[in-house]
């Protein structure tokens, strides 16, 4: 596929997710439990960083709240990336931005907002 509309088009001709599509589609260069370590390596090593992030005291720059107030910060984003992690284990990978997100994010790259934007029929993405 070239779009994210091509790539929605085969899921619903398959009947799949999105997700399990692409689970499909690696399955045919990997078997199923080396599939599953990478996907498990890639949620420790993003674990880690968390938990890295998540041990250094402090605010950061910018970020004008009390430490109790950060505190909760760091609980709901903690909660946020645990609830991210079980739906994509789960098969759920949806294009699914918190607003104002993209204008911060440096993952332009990598992102499929815009991709999703366009095939729901929309010109770009509100920020």
């Amino acid at each position: 596929f070239e779009t994210a509309a091509e790539m929605l088009d085969m899921a619903r001709a398959s009947g799949l997710s999105i997700a399990a599509m692409k689970r499909a589609n690696e399955l045919r260069y990997r078997n199923a439990a080396d599939l599953d370590a990478g996907i498990n390596r890639i949620w420790q090593v993003m674990t880690d960083c968390i938990d890295r992030g998540m041990a250094r005291d402090g605010i950061l720059p910018g970020v004008k709240a009390s430490k109790g107030e950060w505190q909760a910060l760091l609980d709901d984003w903690q909660r946020a990336v645990d609830g991210l992690i079980g739906a994509y284990a789960r098969g759920d990978a949806r294009v699914d931005p918190l607003p104002q997100l993209c204008t911060r994010c440096h993952l332009a790259s990598l992102c499929r907002v815009h991709e999703s934007s366009r095939a729901a029929g929309f010109d770009e993405v509100s920020s």
